[in-house]
């Protein structure tokens, strides 16, 4: 029996919990399709809890089980590609197919939602600081995001551990296109509730978050008013300004020029469908 191996490896804020969440809820319509995703299901973080670096012959085998498709799923294993090299000596020689999926959206998107998830997961530590991202502006917080996250760099290392896989990088917006071609016959549920799929905040929200943390409001003023900025996730958006835009996007320029000639993906800013947002 040919074995594939499909690892989505992110990027995070790019519909990865999204897709995670249409996996976990499938897990019977996979099964049945000689697909498995190892969860244990419950609570928690909806990714495939395994570690890269474990990833031998044995480990293998174990997560394969009977079936012929393993899936495997975390935003985190973008920048981990260097930990698959055990992976890489398991497979080889065995038969078994490798299929790489990277999904990546315009670079602004990717700075707000970078911008936002820092807010929700370390709010009461800005709280107590009394100001939110290290008292960084967005344009500070995002100028030392485009010095430090080299996504072309993840993309080649994982091109080079892996060179005998498969590797697809494409849009965010196609992530559903992209996931029903690497597994044909699989009947998906793709409708995800738009709260289970780890939805940015809009700007507009961050932005009047933060200013009532350095007013020194009470926290439970500020945790409400994230709360609310949770319902909201779906509503226009006037924090995201043209000239914001613009202003992010040319942060990246030499990297978005670099993933369209090497991966022949262009990142520009046509429309695109946003399933984690638009989830039902």
């Amino acid at each position: 029996m040919t074995r594939t191996l499909i690892l989505h490896v992110g990027s995070p804020k790019c519909g990865s919990t999204y897709l995670q969440r249409v996996l976990l809820g499938n897990r019977a319509a996979l099964n049945a399709s000689g697909v498995t995703y190892p969860h244990p299901g419950g609570g928690g973080h909806p990714g495939t809890p395994v570690t890269l670096g474990g990833l031998d012959q044995d480990r293998l085998d174990r997560l394969f089980g009977t079936q012929s498709t393993l899936v495997l799923s975390h935003e985190d294993y973008f920048g981990q590609a260097q930990q698959a090299v055990r992976l890489a000596d398991a497979v080889s020689g065995t038969g078994t197919r490798l299929h790489v999926l990277v999904f990546l959206r315009p670079f602004s998107g990717f700075l707000f939602g970078d911008y936002s998830q820092f807010l929700k997961q370390n709010l009461d530590r800005y709280i107590a600081e009394g100001a939110c991202h290290d008292g960084r502006s967005f344009e500070r917080f995002a100028a030392d995001r485009a010095r430090s996250l080299t996504i072309t760099g993840y993309l080649r290392a994982w091109r080079r551990v892996l060179p005998e896989a498969t590797l697809t990088v494409a849009r965010h917006g196609d992530i559903r296109t992209v996931v029903s071609q690497v597994l044909p016959g699989v009947a998906l549920d793709w409708n995800v509730p738009i709260h289970k799929a780890n939805p940015s905040l809009r700007m507009w929200d961050c932005d009047e978050i933060a200013r009532a943390v350095t007013a020194g409001l009470p926290p439970e003023v500020i945790r409400g008013m994230l709360r609310l900025a949770l319902d909201k996730t779906a509503l226009p958006d006037p924090g995201r300004t043209a000239e914001r835009v613009a202003w992010a996007e040319a942060l990246f320029g030499r990297q978005r020029d670099e993933i369209r000639e090497e991966f022949g993906l262009d990142l520009d800013l046509r429309p695109v469908d946003e399933p984690a947002r638009r989830a039902a």
